[in-house]
């Protein structure tokens, strides 16, 4: 499916592995993934330095994004985190089925963050590349507009 403007098709879902198991992201809206993605940058500042860093090459941010997802749950109040995660794994099915957090998560909260991780792979790569591309332009800009 092409959209008007767009010379490539759109992917609203991807299927990623973690561990030996399958699940399918279905990408946010552009208004909630705007919003969620906006709540994660708040939260997030080292590790999008980091992104920032990379210049927006793609391999490199993606992989900043498990040391966001720590950052993350470094930077915000246990319920913050939960909610924030809950709402993230939302976008999550596994046999096209919603992941059930209490049942499938228990006594694998590694296996979560790494769910986690995945999810924001899927729903952000794009945006915090993009975003790194422009705090890289603007400092190449900003040093070479001098004088």
């Amino acid at each position: 499916m092409t959209t008007p403007g767009r010379g490539n098709a759109v992917e609203y879902q991807k299927t990623v592995r973690v561990g030996d198991e399958d699940y399918k992201i279905v990408t946010f809206s552009p208004s909630k993934a705007f919003l969620l993605a906006a709540r994660l940058t708040k939260f997030m500042g080292e590790p999008l330095a980091a992104m920032a860093a990379a210049g927006g090459e793609a391999s490199k941010a993606t992989e900043a994004l498990p040391a966001a997802v720590r950052a993350l749950c470094q930077n915000l109040n246990e319920k913050e985190v939960l909610d924030l995660i809950k709402e993230l794994l939302t976008s999550a099915t596994q046999k096209n089925n919603p992941v059930n957090f209490e049942e499938h998560f228990q006594g694998r909260l590694g296996h979560m963050i790494k769910v986690v991780a995945k999810v924001v792979e899927v729903q952000f790569a794009d945006f915090f590349t993009e975003l790194g591309l422009s705090v890289a332009d603007a400092l190449g800009n900003k040093g070479t507009a001098q004088g």
